[in-house]
């Protein structure tokens, strides 16, 4: 399993990501300042953070802890601009993850090297906006790995709705 922080954005080649868990800010009774959506967040250290991270992915069952294994877990504040339009975000949604590379059921022979490598991203600052408790980050960050994980195995938005997720 491999995590990686970074403090903010890095350099990403283009590939064409699949919208995930989503929140309006309606749900949190924030205010939108452009993209950026203003409310209350808690606080959490980043090692922290990156313990419940670890906590998520050891909590998957054990046939989903083995695929994980193949695509790296990496933490960010947030998503950069690039990232929000390619995947579409409106001004009034947050994102709180993202699969970024070719879904597992998509993979073959002639994909290989063409896209960029198979990454689950989370957004440290926008799943700490929309939690009120520690517990609630934990679970929060749970459910985004989850998600993620789905679109890598090639689960589509409705069906991961369809399982709460």
């Amino acid at each position: 399993m491999t995590i990686s922080t970074f403090g903010g954005s890095v350099n990403k080649e283009p590939a064409r990501p699949v919208k995930t868990a989503e929140r309006t800010a309606a749900e949190f009774a924030g205010r939108e300042k452009g993209r950026q959506i203003k409310w209350e967040s808690m606080w959490l250290s980043n090692a922290e953070f990156d313990r419940y991270v670890c906590q998520a992915i050891d909590s998957l069952e054990e046939s989903f802890r083995n695929y994980i294994e193949e695509v790296p877990v990496i933490v960010e504040d947030v998503p950069d601009e690039t990232v929000c339009e390619e995947v579409g975000l409106k001004k009034s949604e947050v994102l709180l993850g993202l699969f970024r590379g070719v879904p597992l059921n998509r993979q073959s022979v002639e994909t290989v090297g063409l896209h960029s490598p198979n990454q689950i991203f989370l957004y440290r600052q926008n799943i700490l906006k929309c939690c009120r408790s520690a517990k609630q980050v934990a679970e929060q960050i749970r459910k985004t790995v989850v998600h993620e994980l789905g679109h890598y195995l090639g689960f589509s938005e409705a069906e991961l709705r369809k399982y709460r997720y």
